[in-house]
């Protein structure tokens, strides 16, 4: 089944040149060949991240201190305006997920939970939803989460949905998804299990947890409520904090 997608071919082939793959993977597109089509997803992730900053300027700077979350407004911010722009969790990610979609990938999106950082490291419970991250099944029946939306601290690579599986991520720093319940859920079975998302900065270091999700899909009208509180809300720390990383 085909995931449509907001995307024209022509603004496909803008955002591939703007992050800089190379002449050969932009002709690339989905292929139903597992091991060609992780390459791909592979070098999307790792392109997109280093060429589209994670910024939340829009809520300090404009003028109604608001965001926008619709794809083809960020689209345009992005791509078309050509001023080294990018966006916070939910512009990115959503923007990413059409563009997934317009090369054929069966992408969804799930919502996240998340623990606050105290000087940089997150710590005690987790908020409601409040972050986002794209899911793809593959031929070959794996499954993978890539988050391009997070900043600091994010994976720089797609994640395969497996339990335990340490990969290095940035410098001497590892990553892995812990197949878990958070300690606030009550219901607790191993369908209500959660992909939590854990770093350590070296293996003398303990794991820690920075958000959890489920596979369950959300539709952009629940992220543009979700929006509503990390775009608005005085608590949220995108309203007290300028980040463009």
């Amino acid at each position: 089944m085909a995931f449509p997608s907001d995307f024209s071919e022509d603004q496909i082939v803008s955002f591939l040149e703007h992050i800089g793959l190379s002449s050969l993977l932009q002709q690339q597109r989905f292929s139903g060949n597992a091991t060609q089509d992780l390459h791909f997803l592979q070098q999307l992730h790792v392109h997109t991240i280093a060429a589209i900053p994670y910024e939340n300027l829009w809520l300090h700077y404009n003028p109604t201190h608001t965001n926008n979350i619709k794809p083809q407004d960020t689209f345009n911010s992005v791509i078309t305006d050509r001023r080294g722009r990018g966006g916070y969790c939910f512009q990115v990610s959503i923007f990413f997920n059409h563009m997934l979609r317009g090369l054929g990938f069966p992408a969804y999106l799930a919502p996240v939970r998340s623990r606050h950082r105290l000087d940089g490291v997150p710590e005690g419970g987790y908020s409601g939803w409040v972050h986002l991250v794209n899911l793809v099944s593959l031929a070959d029946g794996t499954k993978w989460a890539l988050d391009v939306g997070f900043g600091g601290d994010g994976p720089t690579a797609p994640m395969q949905l497996v339990h335990d599986c340490p990969k290095t991520n940035l410098g001497r720093q590892e990553i892995r998804l812990w197949h878990d319940w958070i300690p606030a859920q009550l219901h607790r079975t191993d369908g209500t299990k959660l992909w939590i998302y854990q770093y350590r900065n070296g293996p003398e270091h303990a794991w820690n947890s920075f958000y959890a999700f489920a596979e369950e899909e959300a539709i952009e009208a629940d992220f543009h409520n979700i929006n509503w509180y990390t775009g608005s809300h005085p608590e949220s720390s995108s309203r007290r904090s300028l980040v463009s990383l």
